[in-house]
């Protein structure tokens, strides 16, 4: 991994900080670089193998192994929730040409609280593995936390791109 000095960027050679779970707007710690890049940046854009961030980055480092982006903002696995486990399952998309968009309808995606609280969190990425995109972040307005036995469900909803 590198930190790119003037350009505001982390860069990878292989994998995915979309899959990763890194979104936009969330904070991330940057640790293992040294030269002043360690600490905490927030997230401007992103792609599979570019971060560009709002603060400066203080140097050039082409890593060595040991540097370690962390998302500050992503559920840890445990209570019940397990990182990128869950999938939607069928999704139908369905094309309205008289009104020019496509509907995506998924089934509901469940997590239930076990052992401890799940969360709290903003709310949840929906991406698409295959072509390693976020599709959407669903905003449950306000921090959400679910104590066993509760369950926390995302879907039986329709994704509308006009």
């Amino acid at each position: 991994m590198n930190s790119v000095s003037g350009t505001k960027k982390f860069t990878r050679a292989s994998g995915s900080f979309v899959t990763d779970g890194f979104v936009v707007g969330n904070k991330f710690t940057a640790s293992g670089f040294g030269g002043g890049v360690d600490g905490i940046y927030t997230i401007l854009t992103i792609s599979a193998l570019e971060i560009v961030v709002n603060e400066a980055v203080a140097g050039d480092i082409t890593g060595g192994g040991d540097e370690r982006l962390i998302a500050d903002d992503e559920l840890a696995t445990g209570g019940g929730y397990t990182q990128n486990t869950k999938t939607t399952g069928t999704v139908t998309v369905t094309e309205d040409d008289t009104y020019d968009r496509c509907d995506s309808t998924f089934p509901t995606v469940t997590w239930t609280a076990s052992g401890a609280n799940i969360g709290p969190t903003p709310g949840a990425i929906i991406y698409d593995t295959t072509a390693d995109v976020v599709i959407c972040y669903i905003d449950f307005d306000g921090e959400v936390t679910k104590s066993p036995p509760d369950s926390l469900s995302i879907g039986n909803g329709t994704l509308r791109v006009a």
